[in-house]
């Protein structure tokens, strides 16, 4: 005899599972791999991008800005150095740059993966800045000249606003999160500081 489905003991009740114990809403664990809808970015090409910008599984995290633009070695004459478009995704960590395929011109591996706090980025020309100076835990700097759109706009201005000024205060690899990898500068010590003589030391006697 086959088995039948048991009748339901409360048919005209609310269904099962929808009770004063149910919770009203389900938590999304997945709620960073949402679309980012303020980019505006085709699912294929962000599922692409997501995928390039993490270490060993796609990035989970939400991603700040994306741009285009030509990267090349900074040098003195850089319009002779050699030119690659990539594409730059920013993230709540890291700036990430990745090469453009021949064909597709689609996102085909990732070329640069850098903590924001180990790179000091330096804006070139006049508003509204299109070229950056990137120098890091790599052997040269890099120049990225960006597309002069919104998404570049955005794109540095969350950049410059996520990565030190100031060379000195990079994070060290070895530092914790939010410390600095550089020891406080000490403090100014005054001349009349340093013309009075220290109390531990006895007074210096004239050989007669």
């Amino acid at each position: 005899m086959a088995d039948e489905a048991s009748a339901d003991p409360n048919p005209a009740g609310p269904p099962p599972g929808s009770g004063d114990g149910a919770p009203e809403h389900l938590p999304d664990v997945l709620a960073d791999d949402a679309p980012a809808a303020h980019l505006d970015l085709p699912p294929d090409l962000e599922r692409r991008l997501r995928k390039l910008s993490g270490q060993n599984a796609p990035h989970r995290g939400p991603i700040l800005a994306t741009t285009r633009g030509w990267v090349s070695r900074d040098s003195r004459w850089p319009k002779l150095a050699a030119r690659f478009l990539d594409f730059a995704v920013l993230t709540d960590e890291h700036l990430v740059l990745c090469s453009t395929g021949f064909f597709t011109r689609r996102p085909r591996r990732q070329v640069l993966r850098e903590p924001l706090r180990r790179l000091v980025v330096t804006p070139i020309g006049s508003a509204p800045i299109r070229t950056l100076r990137v120098a890091g835990d790599f052997r040269s700097k890099i120049r990225m000249e960006l597309r002069p759109d919104e998404q570049t706009a955005a794109f540095v201005k969350e950049l410059l606003e996520r990565t030190p000024a100031n060379p000195r205060l990079r994070a060290e690899p070895w530092a914790a999160i939010g410390q600095l990898g550089v020891d406080p500068p000490p403090a100014p010590i005054d001349a009349p500081q340093l013309a009075a003589p220290d109390a531990d030391e006895p007074p210096e006697v004239e050989a007669e």
